[in-house]
């Protein structure tokens, strides 16, 4: 949990440093950006597998012999599932930013419930590929039966997921105001964020051990 704070706390800080040496800060923010989250996503992805495989304690932190599989695979793939996920919303937002459409009322909540249909369709995809290690597993045709067939139980995860996101940020929001102390509030929440986007995984594995046969997935 340690390693994980201490990523967060490494790219606020980057974060921090752009506002002031905007050229450096920014390749820096960009650089670490890049390396936190794939190697985030690396872990929380190896939990997701190591749950699968019937380990009940918390897996180590991936060992990073090569950037490119280790680091940057990982998070061009993070990338590829959310534009998938919620390219009907981004579709729907660039179209509206093009100009007058006349009577556009029906665009807020077009896009509304393609940002719900995105938050909706990531766990599952991103379990998907976790599992197969292959963007190419976000399809619809594999990513919509699965949801379908588990639907009781992926509801109450996509619930838990959006609750854990919900509560992150008002505990952040609520620390800036009783700690006004720099970066305390980042490392309390990111900590406790952390902990909770874990609990989230295990959730996901589990999900897939219990329903492997259903899903009909033939990961190896």
């Amino acid at each position: 949990m340690c390693a994980g704070t201490i990523l967060f706390l490494v790219v606020d800080g980057a974060r921090w440093v752009s506002r002031f040496a905007f050229i450096y800060g920014l390749v820096a923010l960009i650089l670490l950006t890049i390396f936190g989250t794939g190697y985030l996503t690396a872990f929380l992805r190896r939990v997701i597998t190591s749950t699968v495989d019937g380990d009940e304690e918390m897996p180590e932190w991936p060992e990073m012999q090569d950037f490119s599989s280790d680091v940057f695979a990982p998070f061009m793939q993070l990338i590829g599932t959310v534009i998938f996920c919620f390219a009907p919303m981004i579709g729907l937002t660039v179209y509206a930013l093009g100009g007058s459409h006349g009577d556009s009322a029906w665009l807020g909540w077009a896009t509304t419930a393609a940002m719900l249909f995105g938050c909706v369709y990531f766990p599952m995809a991103f379990t998907a590929v976790a599992m197969t290690d292959s963007v190419l597993a976000v399809n619809p045709m594999v990513i919509i039966p699965s949801i379908m067939k588990v639907l009781r139980q992926y509801v109450l995860t996509v619930v838990v997921l959006a609750a854990i996101l919900l509560a992150r940020w008002l505990l952040h929001r609520l620390l800036e105001r009783i700690l006004p102390i720099p970066l305390l509030p980042t490392i309390i929440t990111s900590l406790i964020g952390l902990y909770l986007l874990v609990v989230e995984m295990r959730i996901l594995g589990l999900l897939y051990r219990s329903n492997k046969d259903r899903l009909g997935w033939y990961v190896a």
